[in-house]
């Protein structure tokens, strides 16, 4: 398998290089991939879970021979987006300098409207993982994939359920960056258009307090809240309970990080799940790192297999011959069965999903 190169490896990736000059024969040339995963900070997780998504998708291509013989190299740089996507940006110049043009990143939603007028203007094909939003991320040469797909009509059906089924006073907090704030629009957007109109909605800049915004909305008598926060969605959902609140939550995304900063403030909370990953590669993801699989690591693999078909079925390495195979490509993955819109987001359907002692269960 080619060798994964992180940064500050100037010594192993060197090593590699010297293994493969001295004992191929004949030399065995490469397909380098770009990984721009955010490996530091609050997205830490996910850039982990990108990661190994990747490395356990490079290892089976590698044992399935490769492309035309060819073994996948990941060149993975850290992106750190949580808090700004400049370190995506220098990120994806330390892979353009390297003469990388397919990148399986970025991360976020913040850093995907960063780079797309940059891979637009620059012809590099980009895959990524894990973007949460459909407006402003629609590149016009198709040079932009998103296997996750937007998360808005996910929020709009958790929305629509959560009403027929509770028929709650619900009031809105969210926060200014591109996903939460795409979220809670489309949430008020779904309760007004069902008649339902939200009993307050607050848009939230603080990143470490949220009770004035909390007290708002409790003085308006809400029985459920739909949290469209992520970074911060322990925190918030502590300082709520905190305030006395004792009705339901909702909220977007809920993963390990957010449960465990929440200290039991997210137990029955509700959300929308847009795929589960399958057990074949849960059990393969555990065989090779000792634990089940996380969000992203199973929207990561896909993204890398789909990838290496595309090389294989078109003999070439050139973007624009690759992202017109994706285009038409329908798939059954790892992340369950999707196609691409006209903007290179993948159609997924949604379901409610409730975590009951720490276990999402299905709902509605």
């Amino acid at each position: 398998m080619g060798c994964l190169t992180l940064p500050g490896m100037k010594q192993r990736t060197f090593f590699c290089l010297f293994l493969s000059f001295c004992f191929a024969s004949p030399v065995s040339a490469e397909i380098t991939i770009g990984v721009t995963a955010s490996l530091q900070g609050a997205w830490a997780q996910l850039g982990v879970q990108i990661v190994r998504g990747a490395e356990l998708a490079a290892s089976e291509i590698h044992a399935e021979g490769g492309i035309a013989g060819e073994d996948i190299h990941l060149l993975i740089e850290n992106s750190d987006e949580a808090e700004s996507p400049k370190h995506l940006l220098s990120a994806y110049k330390s892979l353009r300098q390297r003469k990388v043009d397919i990148i399986l990143g970025p991360t976020g939603s913040a850093g995907a409207l960063a780079l797309l007028p940059i891979i637009e203007r620059e012809g590099v094909l980009v895959v990524s993982p894990s973007v949460g939003v459909q407006e402003g991320v629609c590149s016009s040469r198709g040079n932009f994939f998103n296997i996750q797909g937007g998360w808005e009509q996910a929020t709009k059906h958790l929305m629509q359920s959560l009403q027929e089924k509770l028929q709650p006073r619900i009031a809105i907090v969210g926060a200014e960056l591109p996903f939460e704030q795409a979220q809670a629009i489309a949430a008020n957007n779904k309760l007004v258009e069902l008649g339902h109109p939200p009993v307050q909605f607050e848009l939230t800049g603080s990143a470490h307090d949220f009770r004035a915004e909390m007290a708002k909305v409790l003085s308006k008598n809400p029985n459920l809240i739909f949290l469209s926060l992520y970074n911060e969605l322990g925190l918030a959902a502590r300082q709520l309970r905190n305030l006395g609140f004792k009705g339901e939550i909702a909220t977007i995304q809920v993963d390990e990080s957010r449960l465990l900063d929440a200290q039991g403030a997210l137990e029955g909370v509700y959300f929308s799940s847009l795929s589960e990953a399958s057990q074949e590669f849960s059990k393969k993801y555990q065989a090779r790192y000792g634990e089940l699989p996380a969000y992203p690591a199973d929207y990561a693999y896909d993204a890398l297999h789909l990838i290496a078909e595309a090389l294989r079925e078109t003999k070439s390495r050139d973007p624009e011959k690759l992202k017109r195979f994706l285009e038409k490509r329908r798939v059954r993955g790892a992340s369950g069965d999707f196609q691409f819109d006209a903007c290179g987001h993948a159609q997924r359907s949604s379901k409610v999903v409730r975590l009951l002692n720490g276990k999402g269960q299905n709902q509605f």
